[in-house]
């Protein structure tokens, strides 16, 4: 080791507050990082297996294949399953004579070759899955409810054919749920043998029979499902090219799996946008940690400016005197990256424990492992890699600027240290108020904020980029939580529907339920704007004359692009009237002649300042130009605003176009235009055990002479959309709270080492008599001058960072609006952290003389 590395670690020895500062930056800024590329791969490794055990194992799904493409599939090296599923809806249902409920008793069957069967079953279950046609796999539950005390090895009689209603004219075949209105034609009578039990399949939930197909038969309607041998980032190219080679039709790619695998080219770059917030997220990590760590490197530097002076008088090159920072922060680095990593991963450990109980609570991964019960932290070696790289990148950039100056220093320029106050006389004129307020103190504090150089101007710039740092990173989240349309909000839990005309009595019964807080009404209906439905068939429109975009204000004007829907919801007469008196509006308009309703003006459920329509689209109808068959026409008369207490608002999904009617009014229009006989009545039950709620309204419905019935437990499934959304903003609060915290420490050790580097100065007021009082004085007016400059200087800044945001990363449902009260929190906080800082340091600047700091100095 040579003599600049000696003294550089005799330096660190020294200054072991200081070292001590400088690592723990380079720990949190490690940490951080290692938390967000840890986290974020076993995440998406999480949601990989889900995915599995969700959808089952395929990767790609092609519709009616020939013979001749799925020979090709069958053989294709890259594929390592090809399975086929019957697609003939003819055959989608079962019905059995077992004296059970009809709901029990009816379902769907899911026809398959085994290699299919064995993509799609990813629960535990007994037995082998079936090879023939005279083979089936049945679920446990289905058994239990018809009251069968069979097994494996036994055989089932059912009767096959399919479940269907009539909608204008054509059959609408159906899975899942039973309806009461459902008819169903049987083909043929089955006899099978059990060979498996499964246990709540989820990729086949919607099936409660597997059974198989002929070996080697390929149904005329088919699906295909293959899984390849080594799903990778490239694999929707490897899709692709096997489509094509093979001739065959793509019906359908994993997405969700595939995201989760971080493949390209996926619709709507959902990877790249990915990789757009990580990317961001390190930005603002290596930012705020490159200016703490960057203070400390330039103190240092301060400090060591003589001895690099005097090395320099001796011989020593710039290259020389550039290595000793370079040496120091790779000394650092050596002792905080494996910290900082380490900490990181028992960070990540904690949060993914927290989040993986949220998930197994809300029951998204039913009939998994118990190996899966948490999500397990995963570490890929490129991880580790990267880490590696970017805590030095930001150990090095932190290091760049104070190496340069060290390789500037002369001898004289050390011995004279005066390149940082090169001030005119005028420049420190003190406005004569000044002294008029504060004294012969608030002058002093005056001047030194002016007369300290570089160091003040480090100071200032560092705290105000720390406000850009926190203020960007909380209007990020705010951005999201406004533009997110996942963000589930229905009041209630369960809903139930009967015909139109048995509304009175089936919202009696429901109301007797133990444990139904609250009844709301649950007749949400979408006026489409879109020319064709889900399988792609022209259908008819309303008038898109209330769609004009000069309805819209400037902050929405690409709405009507963006949302194809409006909606009307009807609300219970009381409730539309407390509606129209919470908003000044007269209610008896709304009860006459004609249907009309109030519009919400306001799109993401957020209070908001910034209307979404303007005062033109008052007085506009919403309707069908053929009204026969189709909801009434309804005019809009008046703008209501958002209230968090009205719970009604909720009924409509997050980011829609909301129009709310008197239910009464609404159900009189209708039967003007639809035979009543085919209305329903739908009622949305809040309750607080969800599960025995909707088994005794299922109860009621089949049992107490209801008609045209259906229910639904609508928290099932719903739990798992807003137990994503609760770990993706889990996730992106702890992000924006350690940035805050990596903000505090910078904003803190700013503060405390600039006023060590004043020893002299300090010394020399109290050698000059300013006693305690005055020198806590002067101190606390330069705290507030300096928090003022930094805030002059971050908070405008900021809100043009939060503007550009908005313009490249929010859509146009969205407003820009800044919130006043976290700017405010913002400015309060800077000056609480800023008298903190002083605080810690103006202790150990009372203390010695002013003999004792030049000795000190001199030594």
């Amino acid at each position: 080791m040579n003599i600049m590395m000696t003294l550089t670690v005799k330096h660190i020895r020294n200054n072991m507050k200081r070292t001590i500062i400088t690592v723990f930056g380079i720990v949190a800024a490690t940490a951080l990082i290692t938390a967000m590329l840890t986290g974020i791969y076993s995440v998406f490794s999480f949601v990989a297996d889900v995915s599995i055990i969700a959808d089952g194992n395929w990767q790609a799904i092609y519709e009616d294949a020939d013979s001749g493409a799925l020979s090709y599939l069958k053989n294709d090296s890259r594929i390592e399953m090809t399975g086929v599923a019957n697609d003939d809806l003819t055959i989608s249902g079962f019905q059995m004579d077992t004296g059970a409920s009809d709901r029990f008793r009816v379902g769907n069957i899911y026809h398959a070759d085994n290699q299919n069967l064995t993509q799609m079953v990813t629960c535990d279950y007994e037995g082998t899955l079936p090879e023939s046609e005279d083979e089936i796999a049945v679920e446990e539950k289905l058994l239990k409810e018809n009251g069968l005390t069979i097994g494996i090895g036994d055989e089932l009689t059912f009767t096959e054919g399919y479940r269907s209603i009539m909608e204008e004219g054509k059959i609408v075949y159906l899975a899942g749920a039973y309806r009461s209105a459902e008819s169903f034609t049987a083909t043929e009578v089955c006899t099978c043998k059990i060979t498996a039990i499964l246990h709540e399949n989820k990729p086949t939930s919607s099936f409660r029979i597997l059974r198989g197909i002929k070996s080697g038969d390929l149904p005329a309607e088919n699906k295909t499902f293959i899984t390849l041998k080594k799903p990778d980032v490239w694999s929707v190219h490897t899709i692709d090219e096997i489509t094509q080679n093979a001739g065959a039709k793509l019906s359908e790619i994993n997405t969700e799996y595939l995201m989760s695998i971080f493949a390209f080219d996926l619709p709507y770059n959902t990877v790249k946008a990915v990789f757009r917030l990580m990317g961001l997220a390190l930005a603002i990590i290596i930012v705020s940690s490159v200016i703490m760590i960057y203070n400390t490197f330039a103190m240092s530097l301060t400090e060591r400016m003589k001895y690099l002076g005097m090395l320099a008088s001796v011989g020593a090159t710039k290259k020389q005197k550039r290595a000793t920072v370079y040496y120091e922060g790779f000394l650092m680095g050596l002792i905080g990256i494996p910290i900082g990593f380490l900490v990181g991963l028992l960070g990540c450990f904690a949060t993914l424990s927290f989040v993986g109980s949220l998930i197994i609570d809300s029951k998204m991964v039913r009939g998994i492992s118990v190996s899966m019960q948490n999500i397990p932290v995963k570490i890929h070696p490129l991880i580790v890699v990267l880490v590696i790289f970017f805590a030095g990148l930001t150990i090095l950039l932190s290091s760049l600027l104070p190496a340069i100056r060290a390789s500037k220093i002369t001898p004289i320029e050390a011995l004279r240290q005066s390149n940082d106050i090169k001030l005119k006389a005028k420049r420190l004129r003190v406005f004569p108020l000044v002294r008029l307020l504060f004294g012969y103190e608030g002058e002093l504090a005056s001047k030194n904020s002016r007369r300290n150089g570089k160091k003040g101007t480090v100071i200032t710039i560092s705290m105000a980029v720390s406000i850009i740092m926190f203020l960007c990173s909380f209007y990020f989240m705010d951005l999201f939580n406004k533009a997110n349309a996942y963000e589930i909000e229905i009041p209630f839990q369960v809903f139930a529907s009967a015909a139109l005309d048995e509304a009175d009595r089936l919202k009696e019964d429901l109301s007797k339920i133990d444990g139904v807080s609250n009844i709301y009404v649950a007749e949400m209906i979408s006026f489409s704007f879109l020319n064709t439905d889900e399988e792609g068939k022209p259908r008819i429109t309303p008038n898109e004359a209330v769609r004009d975009p000069a309805f819209l204000t400037k902050d929405y004007q690409g709405l009507f692009e963006r949302d194809p829907s409006i909606w009307v919801i009807p609300v219970e007469d009381d409730t539309f009237r407390q509606i129209c008196e919470k908003n000044g509006i007269d209610e008896t308009k709304y009860f006459g002649d004609t249907l009309c309703g109030v519009l919400l003006n306001n799109y993401n459920h957020k209070k908001s300042k910034k209307a979404v329509f303007h005062d033109g689209i008052l007085g506009q109808r919403l309707f069908y130009d053929d009204p026969k068959g189709n909801p009434p026409a309804v005019t809009i008369t008046d703008f209501v605003s958002w209230d968090d207490e009205i719970d009604e608002y909720k009924l409509s999904p997050k980011g829609s176009i909301s129009v709310y009617v008197p239910v009464s009014m609404f159900h009189e229009a209708y039967v003007n235009n639809v035979d009543p006989a085919d209305l329903q009545c739908t009622f949305g039950l809040q309750c607080a055990d969800h599960e025995a709620v909707q088994k005794k309204v299922a109860d009621i419905l089949e049992f107490d002479g209801y008609h045209n019935t259906s229910s639904s437990d609508i928290e099932s499934e719903l739990i798992i959309m807003k137990t994503l959304i609760t770990v993706l903003k889990t996730v992106m609060y702890g992000f924006v709270f350690l940035i805050a915290l990596i903000v505090i420490a910078n904003i803190i050790n700013t503060i405390s080492t600039g006023m060590q580097l004043r020893k002299k100065e300090f010394a020399m007021y109290k050698s000059v008599g300013m006693t305690d009082q005055g020198f806590s004085k002067m101190l606390f007016l330069e705290t507030f001058l300096i928090g003022i400059r930094a805030l002059v200087i971050g908070l405008p800044v900021s809100a043009l960072l939060s503007f550009l945001m908005y313009k490249n990363l929010s859509s146009p449902t969205v407003a820009f609006e800044l919130s006043l009260p976290v700017y405010l929190l913002a400015a309060t906080g800077v000056f609480i952290v800023v008298g903190i800082g002083m605080l810690i340091a103006a202790p150990a600047m009372r203390q010695g003389s002013v003999i004792d700091v030049l000795k000190e100095d001199i030594c």
